[in-house]
């Protein structure tokens, strides 16, 4: 029986960002939508330690995640939203599945600059749609999510709809054509996701 053992450290910093609470007023012009917007930040130091019984090397990793982000104020209903990202590896005693070092066990945070976030909106009272770049994660991540344990978030490219009309239920509709993977990999894929979340009471919900 192999036995493995981890040990996951992780310090968050983080500068106000966007939440779904208290939507900002629309933009009166295109300049005020661009100077008038949200900027959001992050900071997230990890380390992990695994230890396998096998004949691999136990692993250590140290890494950062920084982001910055940059949401601007909806004009007609219309926003974009841009977040970048970066991972840097101050300890690199481990197989983070880009470095090719399989004398190491897996720790699977590569060294990694790109876009977390990177979607045009459009919003109103009881509709939002997404296209491009976006983090999903529906219900309790179990079969659709982020995976933002790791430092590399998993993101999808594609479109999105959230629809709130029907009182208590949230009706998500997704369709997206790649996924950037944990490993940094980028894969081609033909996903519909569909999701109906109908709240009964405080605590309990009906999902399908």
């Amino acid at each position: 029986m192999k036995l493995r053992t981890k040990l996951c450290i992780a310090a968050l910093a983080a500068l106000p960002s966007m939440g779904m609470a208290a939507e900002p007023a629309e933009a009166t012009s295109f300049k005020d939508a661009l100077l008038d917007g949200k900027f959001s930040g992050m900071l997230r130091l990890r380390y992990e330690t695994v230890n396998q019984d096998n004949p691999l090397d136990n692993a250590n990793g140290l890494t950062l995640r920084s982001s910055v982000g940059y949401t601007t104020k909806p004009l007609n209903g219309f926003s974009l939203t841009a977040v970048a990202y970066n991972v840097t590896q101050f300890v690199d005693e481990m197989n983070d599945t880009e470095n090719n070092d399989t004398s190491y066990s897996v720790i699977a945070d590569p060294q990694d600059t790109d876009f977390h976030n990177l979607f045009l909106q459009y919003a109103t009272k009881n509709q939002q749609f997404r296209l491009g770049r976006q983090n999903i994660f529906l219900d309790n991540w179990r079969h659709v999510g982020d995976v933002r344990f790791r430092q590399n978030w998993a993101v999808f490219d594609g479109f999105s709809y959230v629809n709130t009309m029907i009182p208590k239920t949230k009706i998500f509709y997704g369709h997206f054509e790649r996924i950037k993977q944990v490993t940094t990999q980028k894969v081609d894929i033909k996903a519909d996701f569909i999701n109906a979340n109908y709240k009964i009471s405080k605590g309990t919900n009906l999902i399908g």
